[in-house]
């Protein structure tokens, strides 16, 4: 994005420069507003991009929720280490920030501090507070801030969008993304992309290794300076030899000390703040549900829930209580659905998930805020338990007939009309997949050909239903058949000369449970390709 800024401004050049390497950008008019003061959250959107930071922090944060546009922004700031958040966990993300502020969240990015340094000549240095001044005697020593022409920092003054891009022009003069290099670089050098490699080359300054320069390769490398790594160099070929000192910066994970862990059930997330955690492990159980903060934690396995739809479930759960509950939020936990529900004048909330087998539900009772819902659902982990096994997912993949999708491994795929193969394993699905030649069929409408294709179907099967729908970008006609103890959803596709024709099937109850969910995501996530 072209970012306009002032012709003239004392910023131009540095405001240009950044601009190029995406570190910053523009408002929606594609202006800078280099005078305009900077958020809290902004700084930290800003420094993310120049570390390629990507990792999101689970730890609770109360005052962000997902609906902000900082929402992972923050959480990578977290992670990284160089925002922390006031002793409640709050981060302020729409407050502007100080001088002092910014200074020690660029400090605690890219540069190793000296508590031993003086600094004198500035009328205001004793204002600064205790916990940014190490930060600032560095900073100024490092000549990256230089103060104003009266001999103040303004410690405490909201920092313009132009200083900050200033002070990080000063702190690195060559930035690498990608490549090769070699020879003799001047100024410090900023490394945050994968796969850059380093041969033969002197570095007249420090260089700094970012969380996102995975797979760095140093050979026969001199750097002048420092090294400062926010990521750890693993086995570097060749070698490298540094006159300065070798600092971490961060390199550390940051840790998450209050979380749930079941290891039994295969789940994990983070505990807000003064919360109270039960788990829920029956029914004559005796809880407090008026205490403040309460969380309650259910996990039931039964076999039964293999055939149980989510929205079976999700409904279920709804009527344990008897409270209004409606659905807030939905998505997805790797490949499990969740929901989000809540009846808000009562102060109650719930997450629930269903894991093939197992159904998970989260309770929120008497909550002071309801973001630790969203803080909660972005933590939670699904992993192998003493008492679950996660079913894989496969994926089929047929170059010789285009055909490429995703399934459960209890899917039993049977493809043996094409492939010869017989596929003997069981499962509690069967997906039978015919592709035929056919003559050409443009010239008919889809009506056309329903009427025509309801022939091929087993004239001892009754045809409950049938419909015509959108598989990946082709018309395609469904039929829903019953046969005996057997349900189906018989599905066509003509693409030139082939018909795909799909069945997937199993007994009744188990597709008018879970087995419907299970086509419709097979059918949703289909691709034909070349």
């Amino acid at each position: 994005m072209h970012i306009q800024t002032q012709n003239g401004h004392w910023a131009e050049q540095d405001i240009t420069k950044l601009s190029s390497y995406g570190i910053i950008s523009g408002y929606q008019d594609g202006t800078f507003k280099p005078n305009n003061n900077l958020t809290r959250a902004e700084l930290v959107t800003i420094i993310n991009r120049m570390l390629n930071n990507t990792t999101q922090n689970t730890r609770y944060i109360p005052d962000i929720n997902s609906k902000s546009w900082y929402y992972a922004e923050i959480r990578k700031g977290i992670d990284s280490g160089f925002i922390e958040g006031d002793k409640e966990g709050n981060v302020r993300p729409d407050s502007l920030i100080t001088r002092e502020e910014a200074i020690v969240m660029l400090q605690r990015a890219l540069v190793p501090t000296n508590s031993e340094l003086i600094v004198t000549g500035y009328s205001d240095f004793d204002t600064i507070s205790p916990w940014a001044k190490d930060a600032f005697s560095t900073f100024i020593t490092k000549k990256y801030i230089s103060g104003y022409n009266d001999n103040t920092l303004k410690p405490k003054s909201n920092i313009t969008r132009a200083e900050v891009v200033k002070i990080i022009t000063r702190m690195w003069d060559v930035y690498v993304t990608f490549g090769e290099l070699a020879g003799e670089l001047h100024g410090n050098v900023l490394v945050n992309a994968d796969r850059v490699s380093f041969n033969n080359i002197t570095i007249d300054g420090s260089l700094i290794v970012c969380e996102g320069a995975s797979n760095l390769k140093l050979e026969n490398v001199l750097i002048t300076g420092d090294l400062i790594l926010r990521r750890e160099i693993t086995d570097p070929t060749g070698n490298f030899k540094v006159n300065g000192q070798i600092y971490k910066l961060n390199t550390e994970p940051v840790v998450d000390n209050s979380k749930y862990i079941n290891d039994e059930y295969g789940i994990s997330f983070s505990i807000p703040e003064g919360a109270q955690v039960v788990y829920i492990k029956s029914n004559s159980q005796k809880v407090n549900f008026k205490q403040k903060n309460l969380m309650t934690v259910r996990i039931t396995q039964n076999e039964d829930l293999y055939f149980t739809s989510f929205l079976g479930g999700l409904q279920e759960e709804k009527n344990r209580f008897a409270l209004p509950y409606q659905e807030l939020k939905n998505g997805y936990i790797g490949y499990y659905k969740y929901s989000i529900c809540g009846s808000e004048k009562d102060n109650s909330y719930f997450i629930y998930i269903k894991r093939d087998n197992v159904e998970y539900a989260i309770y929120f009772y008497n909550i002071n805020n309801t973001n630790v819902i969203d803080n909660v659902i972005d933590s939670i982990k699904l992993y192998d338990g003493a008492r679950i096994t996660s079913h894989g997912r496969k994926t089929y993949n047929n170059p010789e007939l285009f055909l490429k999708f995703n399934y459960i491994d209890y899917v039993v795929v049977d493809d043996s009309y094409n492939s010869g193969q017989v596929n003997e394993d069981n499962g509690f699905y069967k997906l039978i997949i015919q592709v035929t030649k056919i003559i050409d069929m443009s010239n008919y409408t889809i009506d056309q050909l329903k009427t025509i294709l309801v022939g091929l179907e087993d004239t001892q099967a009754e045809i409950i239903d049938s419909n015509i729908k959108k598989v990946y970008t082709y018309d395609a006609i469904e039929y829903t058949v019953k046969y005996e103890d057997k349900l189906s959803k018989s599905l066509y596709i003509v693409i030139s000369n082939k018909l795909y024709h799909f069945v997937f099937t199993s007994e009744e109850d188990k597709m008018t449970g879970a087995g419907l969910e299970i086509y419709e995501d097979i059918i949703n996530n289909i691709e034909f390709k070349n």
